[in-house]
């Protein structure tokens, strides 16, 4: 596909929206001719444009065909609503928040949750507008990329009300990376005109774009993790509808292919473990998780976390980095799973609308 025909293809993706049922947003202006020629001849590519009222959604197709289906009144269930005073805030050790993109009507929250078998329900972050991935820095604060509102968001320990806020000015943030070196990265699915997406980077101290990331093969941007030397890993779907990863050292980008991702189908989380051997993706429609070595990414993964899944969205490493945190995107809830299978543990079952991310603190991320 050339980039003429793949810059075509993104202005149309517009259209799967308003099929869908859900109105445009005031940040979108769709170009695309909403016609069934053009839905037909996008829904073998419908996964890198859902949208839900104009707002990149990372879910895979079946968590997005879910949230359309579902009745308004009984829509999944009410989302836990808890307020916390800054008195009565909660350090972040021992928990694990949950990111909830929310629904067609309703803008998401983040929820933090006691980390242990299920966890109460321990504060709200509602200065958001459909929240996806999430990050953390080296002094422990939170970072959440606030997809609808088009910033970057940081939650020092107990405060649940952001003390900075990186703008993404025109663009859909989906995912943040924290490097040890203080530089950030936000991934864009895309921006207001349904143009490719692209990874900005601010450096250490900036609130404001300082690059982009010159991977010239983007179509549709999703995940991006740093890792202990400041190296970005990043997941996104190609100029040929296809899905992909890659790295940033801050010079040079490096492809690797899709390393045995779903064909058509979008990735999901990515993350590098903070004793800098392993490197785990999310293929959504596998409803697994593979585990690399980063070393060696060309013998492919020496384990695939799967089984317990149905729509799993993205994850955490937890300290040890002998179990993760991952949000599932049809069973409403964060698990916490070991990497021989077991659940010792999940949060938010029956109340989350349309979780994202889970990220445990203490982290096992970089």
């Amino acid at each position: 596909m050339s980039r003429l025909e793949s810059l075509r293809a993104r202005f149309a993706l517009a259209a799967i929206a308003t099929l869908a049922g859900c109105s445009s947003s005031a940040h979108v202006s769709p170009s695309a001719s909403q016609t069934f020629a053009d839905h037909a001849r996008l829904s073998a590519v419908a996964e890198q444009g859902l949208s839900v009222n104009g707002v990149p959604f990372v879910g895979s197709r079946q968590a997005w065909i879910n949230l359309f289906n579902a009745a308004p009144a009984a829509h999944r269930s009410v989302p836990p609503n808890l307020d916390v005073a800054p008195e009565k805030a909660t350090p972040w050790g021992a928990s694990v928040f949950v990111s909830d993109f929310g629904t067609q009507t309703s803008p998401g929250a983040v929820y933090q949750f006691a980390s242990k078998k299920n966890g109460k329900l321990l504060g709200t972050i509602s200065d958001v507008v459909n929240p996806q991935g999430m990050d953390t820095d080296s002094n422990g604060n939170l970072w959440v990329a606030s997809t609808g509102n088009s910033t970057i968001r940081e939650y020092p320990k107990g405060k649940f009300v952001a003390t900075t806020v990186l703008s993404d000015n025109d663009e859909f943030p989906v995912s943040v990376a924290v490097c040890p070196n203080g530089t950030i990265y936000g991934s864009n699915a895309d921006d207001y005109s349904q143009l490719p997406g692209n990874i900005v980077i601010y450096a250490s101290g900036s609130t404001s774009p300082t690059g982009t990331v010159p991977e010239t093969n983007i179509f549709r941007s999703y995940f991006v993790a740093c890792d202990q030397s400041n190296t970005l890993w990043f997941d996104y779907i190609n100029l040929s509808n296809q899905p992909a990863v890659a790295s940033y050292n801050g010079t040079t980008v490096t492809e690797y292919g899709s390393l045995g991702l779903t064909p058509y189908e979008a990735p999901g989380g990515i993350r590098a473990s903070n004793d800098g051997k392993t490197l785990a993706i999310v293929d959504q429609s596998a409803a697994q998780i593979d585990f690399f070595t980063k070393s060696n990414l060309s013998q492919g993964p020496y384990l695939k976390l799967g089984n317990v899944f149905t729509l799993p969205v993205s994850f955490s490493f937890i300290k040890s980095q002998k179990n993760v945190w991952v949000a599932d995107d049809t069973k409403l809830e964060a698990l916490e799973v070991t990497l021989k299978g077991k659940v010792p543990a999940t949060v938010g079952t029956g109340t989350l609308v349309t979780p994202i991310d889970a990220f445990v603190f203490p982290a096992g991320n970089t």
